[in-house]
């Protein structure tokens, strides 16, 4: 009778196993996971829905984002050691090696990203994401600090001395905030040679402070936070931008704005998604990856073009993109990244000139 009746009982366990696990041997109850993220809005807050699903019916992981906003370098360091705690950031290619040298980020594994295969190859050539060969990072996307112009006001200015131009006397926009762009603009602006701008002498930095100076107090209507202003379109004619307050105001008031590469050239970066220290549990750690493939996927890189106006680095995008958006995004331009000037790292006593050369400039 025992017998029997442990019969009746197998057919129970089993068919609670099988819900369990799915005979596999782990459980298939989504894992709940807390994943720490901060980084630009445009880069996060459209995409946190449509990740969640996917995260979950792909990975079983049930994740809850948290987003907190950065402000460049120093607010990374600041959330990844205070008690927000990052687990994943967004820096610049040029911020890697002083994160990574400080212990801050640890290195990817790419292998675990399925869509790192479909990277175009000229961003994975610049070795923007490697340090001495090993990835800390994987590409996300880039752009161009270039000219912003009114079309209704000017034709395309083919020199960024037309920011200086006396027609335009309180009518431009620069960043406020961003002081070694606007160090790496003047210098190109002043002809000194490209090679030269992350570590300028003494003169050379003089002569670009000067000229700073001079924009900053005759030309300067408006010193902008995150991009150009699209509230302040009406008041300005010409500045700065990364491209996406041209798409902003062109798309929400209405603009006829353009963005333009000068024959000086432009600097830019290649934006990333880094792991931080912060990322050793296993789950964060999967959640982690999930993210970043995620966020290079094609449909997703063809999404975040649109947020953005920044390039994908996933050319796969432009099949969820029009003609005309291919070619916004430098989609049409598979080699468009050669073109830019892309952003160094610099050493703490460049960065320190360069920094008390731009507060002084700007007062």
């Amino acid at each position: 009778m025992r017998f029997f009746k442990n019969l009746l009982i197998l057919p129970v366990l089993f068919l609670a196993l099988s819900c369990s696990d799915g005979g596999s041997g782990k459980s298939q109850l989504p894992v709940k996971v807390t994943l720490r993220i901060h980084a630009w809005n445009g880069y996060v807050l459209e995409y946190v829905d449509a990740f969640k699903k996917h995260a979950l019916s792909e990975h079983g992981l049930d994740v809850n984002v948290v987003f907190t906003l950065t402000s460049g370098y120093d607010s990374s360091i600041a959330n990844i050691k205070g008690g927000a705690k990052a687990d994943l950031i967004s820096p610049a290619n040029d911020l890697l090696p002083p994160l990574m040298k400080d212990g801050l980020i640890v290195p990817v594994d790419t292998s675990r990203l399925k869509n790192f295969n479909q990277i175009n190859p000229v961003i994975l050539g610049t070795g923007c994401y490697l340090i001495e060969g090993t990835a800390y990072a994987v590409p996300f996307n880039f752009g161009p600090f270039a000219i912003a112009y009114n079309k209704d006001k000017m034709s395309e200015p083919e020199s960024y001395r037309e920011l200086w131009n006396k027609k335009y006397r309180k009518r431009v926009s620069i960043p406020g905030e961003y002081d070694t762009i606007n160090i790496y603009m003047t210098a190109l602006m002043l002809g000194i040679p490209a090679k030269d701008i992350f570590n300028l002498n003494n003169a050379q930095l003089a002569r670009v402070e000067s000229k700073l100076r001079e924009l900053c107090v005759y030309q300067v209507r408006e010193f902008w936070m995150d991009n150009l202003n699209p509230g302040s379109a009406e008041d300005i004619d010409i500045g700065m931008d990364w491209g996406i307050g041209v798409n902003q105001i062109n798309r929400d008031k209405r603009g006829n704005w353009g963005f333009t590469v000068p024959a000086e050239g432009a600097t830019g970066w290649i934006d990333t998604w880094a792991i931080t220290k912060n990322a050793i549990e296993y789950d964060v750690l999967m959640a982690a990856y999930a993210w970043i493939d995620f966020m290079i996927s094609a449909e997703v890189q063809a999404q975040m073009a649109r947020v953005t106006s920044y390039g994908p680095v996933n050319p796969f995008a432009g099949r969820h993109l029009s003609a005309e958006e291919k070619k916004m995004y430098y989609l049409s331009y598979p080699d468009f990244v050669e073109k830019i000037i892309l952003w160094q790292p610099l050493e703490p006593a460049v960065l320190k000139r360069y920094r008390e050369t731009w507060k002084r400039a700007k007062r």
